[in-house]
């Protein structure tokens, strides 16, 4: 069997490896293999990995290979979710041109998982912490969103990344046993962590389930490893889902959409030789090969900051979007659209563009052929150029 390499993300960068779809049991995956001659046969060796990625010897943890021939693409099948694995894809060949690739991928599905529980506090059973990870949906297109319930007990939970990383938030549930985790799109892990806090882990609001010797694979005291239910991870009874788990909130639950006009610069430059081909005609009607000296050049700026209306701008939670609207009886033709963001013309006078969390100014720069600016694309047309911006922010 393979030994997996180290995860470096992108130490094989010729190959690509991607996940393209999973399930909670299965992961579809493909690379790319481009040498010449052709290489044709890989090995896919994959295992699942524990969130706090400390090492087991239950069989769910095992390392499992599997043989591709004639394909650069492959679908595991039989693994559990939601779990991490650490996947590689190797190339056959001697010598091989396309080598190998790695990286982290998950399987679908929401849980919450206990990595750790303190047993003893101050030399008494009755530790007072645990440790574990969140997995989220991974499903959503913009955010997600759970109520993480910890049986009936009193908890103080600290999601790690929501201290550091923008895309995560939590905030409190409806009731002291519940925190709430929200998680956006622009977020690049798998899953996140957590730390909660309590008075016992012998009190009876956990209905047993911290008990000591019920989770040796999570108990933080020395266990037999021998014995093959001492490692068990999944079967735990705090990682059952029951008097731990996780209820799916909606997209409106975390993250509530606002929509605002913005105040705009725009600046705009006319009487510019024409650079469309459209040149100056003689009284014949001829073209004299000079370029018309009509063409109007023009640039809008703007800032989330700017907004006409209620646009909570610091707080967004995802992919946000811009559109920009111009006279498109008045100036049907745009030209040279450019900007720090990509537009799509809509062919109506529209300019729609997408812009990622962390960004919030924008800037549009196009040009106006001198026949249109003679027929009405004036510069008073398009300084009356309107923007709206469309976000979701963490509520």
């Amino acid at each position: 069997m393979r030994t997996l390499l180290p995860l470096i993300s992108g130490a094989f960068a010729s190959m690509d490896l991607t996940m393209d779809s999973n399930t909670q049991t299965s992961m579809a995956i493909s690379w790319t293999c481009d040498a010449d001659p052709a290489e044709t046969d890989f090995t896919v060796t994959y295992q699942m990995l524990r969130p706090d990625y400390s090492a087991s010897s239950h069989p769910d943890f095992a390392q499992q290979e599997q043989a591709v021939s004639g394909a650069t693409s492959a679908v595991l099948n039989g693994l559990h979710g939601p779990f991490e694995y650490n996947v590689e894809v190797c190339s056959d060949a001697v010598n091989t041109t396309c080598g190998c690739d790695s990286g982290r991928f998950r399987t679908a599905g929401t849980a919450v998982y206990v990595n750790s529980i303190e047993h003893y506090f101050n030399g008494t059973e009755g530790g007072k912490a645990l440790q574990g990870a969140f997995f989220f949906d991974d499903s959503f297109g913009c955010a997600a969103g759970a109520t993480l319930s910890f049986g009936t007990c009193d908890v103080t939970v600290n999601v790690y990344e929501a201290a550091s990383d923008p895309a995560v938030r939590q905030s409190a549930g409806a009731s002291s046993n519940e925190v709430t985790v929200a998680v956006g799109s622009a977020y690049r892990r798998n899953f996140v962590t957590f730390n909660a806090t309590f008075d016992s882990t012998t009190d009876a609001c956990w209905n047993g389930a911290l008990d000591l010797g019920n989770n040796p694979a999570m108990d933080n005291i020395a266990v037999n490893e021998t014995i093959e239910s001492n490692t068990d991870y999944r079967g735990a009874p705090a990682n059952s889902q029951v008097d731990i788990s996780a209820s799916a909130l909606t997209l409106n639950d975390v993250a509530d959409q606002q929509i605002s006009g913005l105040v705009l610069d725009i600046m705009v430059f006319t009487d510019i030789f024409d650079e469309f081909g459209n040149n100056v005609t003689d009284l014949a009607g001829d073209d004299t090969g000079i370029a018309m000296q009509n063409q109007t050049n023009f640039a809008i700026a703007g800032n989330l900051a700017n907004a006409t209306g209620t646009l909570d701008y610091e707080n967004i939670a995802c992919d946000w979007f811009l559109t920009i609207t111009i006279d498109n009886a008045a100036c049907p033709n745009i030209e040279a659209i450019e900007g720090n963001m990509a537009f799509t013309d809509n062919g109506d006078g529209t300019f729609d563009s997408v812009g990622s969390p962390g960004l919030e100014n924008f800037f549009f720069s196009a040009k106006i052929p001198a026949p249109d600016a003679l027929a009405g694309c004036t510069q008073a047309v398009l300084e009356a150029a309107t923007a709206e911006a469309t976000i979701r922010a963490w509520n």
